[in-house]
């Protein structure tokens, strides 16, 4: 039985430690002050063949207001709508290269909103899309998540396998107690 559930970790947090999403989008999170925050997003194509050209960041509507884009990498243009309570509508930042997109491979910062945050706590991750711009279908969607440096998953991944031998080592000693040799 331990010993299913020691595949079942492990294959767990392999796949936490690989992307799931043919397209990234990471976020850090900066307070400016009170209820007033920032999102600063990157934009990681790691296997989607075509460009990322378009893409779309949803805000809740019972979370944020007074959307603005602040910064915008040169090449693209990025537009917000607001939550609106008389639809009721969630708000989105949308994002358009002007030229070519992100290629495959390429990662790409820079976009930037400011907003009010209505929610207890923290912002925390946002459903995104990503669009061909042409016909508007849907390439990828997904979650955005923050950051781990590829050490902070290593040390993770060293505490986490060192726990299954510790704790299996500690199970075989205590069998040995309570076995006696024939």
């Amino acid at each position: 039985m331990f010993q299913t559930h020691k595949i079942g970790i492990v294959f767990c947090s392999l796949l936490l430690s690989c992307n799931l999403y043919a397209a990234q989008i990471q976020y850090s999170l900066t307070n400016i002050n009170n209820n007033v925050w920032q999102y600063d997003y990157t934009v990681n194509n790691t296997t989607l063949a075509s460009d990322i050209e378009q893409f779309s960041i949803v805000f809740d509507i019972d979370q944020y207001t007074n959307l603005s884009t602040s910064l915008t990498p040169a090449g693209w243009d990025a537009l917000v709508l607001q939550p609106d309570a008389d639809i009721p509508d969630d708000g989105i930042y949308d994002a358009l290269a002007l030229g070519s997109g992100i290629g495959l491979g390429e990662i790409l910062g820079g976009f930037t909103v400011e907003f009010e945050y209505l929610g207890a706590g923290i912002p925390g991750a946002q459903a995104f899309t990503i669009v061909d711009r042409n016909t508007f279908a849907t390439l990828e969607s997904g979650t955005t998540v923050v950051p781990l440096p590829g050490a902070l998953w290593l040390f993770m991944s060293g505490l986490l396998f060192g726990g299954f031998f510790v704790r299996s080592g500690k199970q075989h000693a205590d069998r040995a107690v309570k076995e006696p040799l024939v």
